[in-house]
This record gives C-alpha cells, sequence and structure tokens, in this order.
C-alpha cells in the first residue's frame, strides 16, 4: 500500500519530538508499516530524508514565541511538493487540524486520492499548551472551531478512543468515526486495525470512482 501521512512535526533526532505523544507515537508507527511492507511517505517539517518529504515552517506572528517555548512547530503546504507525493498514492492519512493538513486534504480531494485524519490533539491538549485548561468553555469553542474549519470536510476520522469519539458525537461531528487505539502496548494491533481500515476506504472510494 502506498501510505501518505501528514503531520507538522516529525523528527525523531528533535528531543522534543519524544515529548509529544502523538509526533513520537507516528515515528514507530510509520517505521512499523514499513517493516510489514508499506510504502510511507512523511509530509512534515524538518530536515528532509529518506521517505520524507521536508515542507517549510508556518510562523505565527503573535503567538510564536508561546509555540517556540512548547518547543512545537507548525507546517505550510509546498503544494508541489505535496501533488508530487499524492501522485500514486493509495490513502493519505492527516494527523492534526491546522494548516498543513487543511491544504493536504484539499489537495487529495482535487486529485481523488481518499483520506482519513485522526483526532490526535485535543481541546484538552491545546488548552493544557496555552495554559489555559482551566477553561471548559474554552474546549467546547475548540471543537466546534476544529469541527468547522477541518473535520466537517472529512469523512473518517479515526479516534484514539471511546472517551474521544464520544465527545465529538455530542459536539455534532457528523463523520464516520473508528475508534483505534494508540497506547504504545498494542502498537502491532494499532496498526493491523488501521491497515483494514485503510483498505475499506481505499475499496469505498473505488467503487464510487465506478458508480
Amino acid at each position: 500500500m502506498n501510505i501518505v501521512l501528514v503531520i507538522d512535526q516529525y523528527d525523531e533526532a528533535v528531543e522534543v519530538t519524544k515529548k509529544l505523544g502523538w509526533a513520537f507515537f507516528a515515528v514507530r508507527y510509520v517505521e512499523y508499516l514499513r517493516t510489514l511492507g508499506h510504502q510511507v511517505t512523511v509530509i512534515a517539517t524538518g530536515e528532509p530524508e529518506e521517505g520524507k518529504i521536508s515542507i517549510p515552517t508556518k510562523v505565527f506572528r503573535f503567538i510564536d514565541p508561546l509555540i517556540k517555548a512548547k518547543g512545537m512547530v507548525f507546517g505550510r503546504s509546498d503544494d508541489a511538493k505535496v501533488r508530487a507525493a499524492l501522485k500514486g498514492a493509495d490513502i493519505v492519512h492527516l494527523t492534526l487540524p491546522f494548516k498543513l493538513c487543511m491544504r493536504v486534504r484539499e489537495i487529495a480531494e482535487e486529485m481523488g486520492v481518499p483520506y482519513i485524519s485522526s483526532f490526535y490533539y485535543t481541546p484538552e491538549n491545546i488548552a493544557h499548551d496555552i495554559g489555559m485548561k482551566h477553561l471548559p468553555l474554552l474546549k467546547g469553542g475548540l471543537l466546534r472551531w476544529m469541527r468547522k474549519r477541518f473535520y466537517r470536510h472529512v469523512k473518517h476520522i479515526h479516534c484514539t478512543s471511546q472517551l474521544v469519539a464520544d465527545k465529538l458525537k455530542k459536539h455534532k461531528y457528523k463523520s464516520r468515526l473508528y475508534i483505534v487505539s494508540c497506547d504504545w502496548d498494542c502498537l502491532t494491533e494499532c496498526v493491523t486495525q488501521m491497515e483494514k481500515l485503510y483498505n475499506q476506504i481505499i475499496g469505498e472510494r473505488a467503487i464510487q470512482k465506478k458508480a
């Protein structure tokens, strides 16, 4: 299977990656998929390497110091590189509801490449990272913002737990939700379930094209 994984931060050599659960898990996830014979291309910021396409870093004028203080990096699309990566891809796996994945989703839609997005970075994570974890209204607002700006365009959403899926249902997410745990001790099971999910989505898109 030819899989394209889109994630803002993916650099095993950078120590902060190990502190970002979703980023560090992605490194191990991609490695495991490759051992099974899948071709996985990663689109992310950072240094280019085999199997990874490096894209520019996005600068936020007012909150960039806060983002850097957390050791986080966000990317912006290089459309030419993205189109080259998606040519011949079987499926695109998006990871975060921000500018990079927003744009790659649009390109995947234009090119007719099926895609799925995970719901890794929860409002609780965001509120904690910006020092506002005690504001419940902010968390609800972030869920609505994510739905309006990104997830309402995504038919298939990978949820890491039943709790996440229940929150999305509560906030009127209409996408199809799939629960696949990303715990460290069940990486093999996670990859097995995601392989099945990828094949299901690819098969559905193939049927739609024939209709």
